[in-house]
């Protein structure tokens, strides 16, 4: 198995790690990331962990917190991952996706086209021919 640490870079080894990563993985385990997105993408299933671990902490240092985030509606309301409030739960809920890794399927290609709609590996294309017709409708040369 990979680990993704929090010595994360965004230089090309580290996205092709985390693309190896995301194809390759059975279940992700994490705490509300966006990572949930780019498993969406690979219908990799993810269980979400929103518990601290033995000691007791403050919501406001809690991993329970981050569920609030409102960058998180789309993926829980579409209900794309499983949440883990206890390790038993989390547990259990990675052996469900072990057992049946089609499980919650459609949400997560729900997530991957509401969240990044084009899945093609194009957009730098896309990107490019918006610049020069950007270019050419201010009167430069056109594409």
């Amino acid at each position: 198995y990979e680990i993704v640490s929090r010595d994360w870079s965004s230089d090309v080894c580290s996205s092709d790690l985390l693309a190896n990563t995301m194809r390759h993985s059975d279940v992700v385990l994490q705490v509300v990331s966006t990572i949930a997105i780019e498993a969406a993408i690979f219908d990799t299933p993810v269980v979400n962990v929103s518990f601290d671990g033995r000691a007791t902490v403050p919501f406001v240092r809690s991993a329970r917190r981050y569920a609030e985030f409102t960058h998180w509606d789309n993926i829980r309301e579409n209900g794309a991952i499983r949440d883990a409030s206890t390790p038993d739960e989390m547990i259990a809920h990675v052996r469900k996706y072990l057992d049946t890794p089609e499980l919650d399927r459609e949400a997560r290609a729900r997530v991957a086209n509401d969240q990044c709609q084009f899945l093609d590996g194009r957009a730098a294309e896309r990107v490019a021919g918006f610049v020069c017709d950007e270019v050419a409708a201010l009167g430069g040369a056109a594409n």
